[in-house]
């Protein structure tokens, strides 16, 4: 009998970052899935609590009960105080009905698959100058010159934000906003003054637009 096959599940917390790094977890989620598909764990030095689901099944179920289950507060392992701030950066995926469908609705009558056909030339492009000023250089941060860079250029140009100073700032905006949660990245404080900033300049761009 192995360990993975012996521990108690009810003692092993899945939110601990070292379980992550056992070579056996593999092993130990294959019983979760068996024996306790929804468990209730707890985080790390801390009061809080929250429900496991290891299973597909029971996850579908459950995703799809607005009665039970709730998006809008948050689905991360990180906690951001206060429901009413994480409903404020929910975001669009993290929506509820009838919220959720109404957002998808409109998004769906403008980027039809005829639209993005026709995205996929302009993407291409922004992709050759990104790893062409790369070349350029002869090296690269990963990161921040392509990974953080190129979402940045493509919903830029779908957006017709200028090249230039706000584009660099919505870049570092975005990773700043993303930031809480990682011991590397930004407070909360400074994560929600990125996101506030972030949706103002949505806001403009959306009140240029109906100019």
């Amino acid at each position: 009998m192995t360990q993975a096959t012996a521990e108690n599940l009810d003692e092993i917390c899945l939110a601990e970052p070292a379980f992550w790094r056992r070579p056996d977890k593999h092993d130990i989620l294959a019983r979760f899935r068996r024996e306790q598909p929804i468990s209730l764990q707890s985080m790390p030095d801390s009061d809080t609590s929250y429900w496991s689901f290891t299973r597909h099944r029971e996850t579908r179920d459950i995703t799809r009960n607005a009665k039970l289950f709730l998006s809008h507060y948050g689905t991360g392992m990180t906690t951001i105080d206060g429901p009413e701030t994480a409903y404020d950066v929910a975001g669009m995926v993290n929506r509820d009905a009838p919220v959720h469908p109404r957002l998808r609705g409109i998004l769906a009558k403008v980027f039809t698959p005829r639209l993005l056909r026709n995205l996929e030339d302009a993407i291409a492009a922004s992709a050759r100058t990104v790893v062409g000023e790369i070349s350029e250089r002869g090296h690269c941060d990963l990161a921040n010159d392509i990974a953080s860079r190129m979402p940045t250029k493509v919903i830029c140009d779908m957006l017709a934000v200028p090249e230039g100073n706000d584009r660099d700032e919505l870049a570092r905006l975005s990773i700043v906003a993303q930031g809480y949660g990682d011991e590397l990245g930004a407070d909360e404080d400074e994560s929600m003054a990125a996101f506030y900033a972030l949706n103002a300049y949505g806001e403009e761009i959306c009140r240029g637009w109906s100019r």
